[in-house]
C-alpha cells in the first residue's frame, strides 16, 4: 500500500493545473482572439480583391479553421485534459469584444475545442504531442469538418468541382494548422527550456 502511494501523487501532479498553464492558457486565448478577429475584418477585402474564384475557398476555409490551432498548441505545451476546449473561452470573449457578435462562431470555436480535446485523448493520451500526432489530429478535424459542411447538399453536386474543392480546402488548412501548432508547440518548449536554464546560471 506504500509503494502505491508515491505513484498516485505523481498522477495527480502530472494532470493539476499550475499557474504557468493557466497563464499560458490566457495569453494564448487573447493573442489568437486578436488574430482570428484581425483575419475575420480582413477576410472581405481579401476576397473582393481575388473574387469568387477556387482560391477564394482557401482563404475562407484558412480562416474559418483558425480556431484549431489554439487547441492544439495549448495541448500540446501543458499536456494536460480539458485545455484544448478551456482554451476557446479567451479566444470567443475577446472576438466578441472585437467583432460583431455571432451565436455561429461561438458555436464554431466550442465545437473545434470539444473535437481537438477528444482526438487528442484518443490519439495521443496526452503523452505524445508529436509532430505526426497533431497533424494527424489536424487531418481528422479537417475531414469531420469538411463533412458537415457539405452535410444537406444533394447527392448530385458533392461530387462538384466546387464542393470537391471546399472539402481539399477544409481538410488541407486543417492539417497545416495541426502541422503548425506542433512546430510552434516545439519552438516554445525549446525557448521556455533556454530560459530555465539561463536563469539558473
Amino acid at each position: 500500500m506504500a509503494d502505491k502511494l508515491p505513484q498516485s501523487a505523481s498522477v495527480q501532479r502530472t494532470y493539476r493545473w499550475t499557474q504557468r498553464d493557466l497563464l499560458l492558457l490566457v495569453n494564448t486565448g487573447l493573442l489568437i482572439g486578436i488574430l482570428i478577429a484581425i483575419l475575420f475584418l480582413v477576410q472581405p477585402l481579401m476576397l473582393a480583391h481575388i473574387g469568387m474564384s477556387y482560391a477564394s475557398f482557401f482563404l475562407i476555409s484558412a480562416t474559418a479553421n483558425v480556431f484549431l490551432l489554439p487547441s492544439l498548441f495549448i495541448g500540446a505545451c501543458t499536456h494536460k485534459p480539458g485545455t484544448a476546449i478551456v482554451v476557446q473561452i479567451p479566444v470567443v470573449i475577446v472576438f466578441m469584444l472585437l467583432t460583431s457578435f455571432s451565436w455561429q462562431m461561438i458555436f464554431t470555436c466550442l465545437f473545434v475545442g470539444f473535437v481537438s480535446e477528444v482526438l487528442l485523448a484518443i490519439i495521443t493520451r496526452y503523452r505524445n504531442f508529436g509532430l505526426w500526432a497533431l497533424t494527424l489530429v489536424g487531418l481528422l478535424i479537417g475531414v469531420i469538418r469538411g463533412s458537415l459542411t457539405v452535410f444537406g447538399h444533394p447527392v448530385s453536386t458533392v461530387w462538384s468541382p466546387l464542393i470537391m474543392t471546399m472539402l481539399l480546402a477544409t481538410v488541407s488548412t486543417a492539417t497545416l494548422y495541426g502541422t503548425m501548432a506542433a512546430l510552434i508547440a516545439r519552438w516554445y518548449h525549446v525557448i521556455s527550456n533556454n530560459l530555465k536554464t539561463f536563469s539558473s546560471e
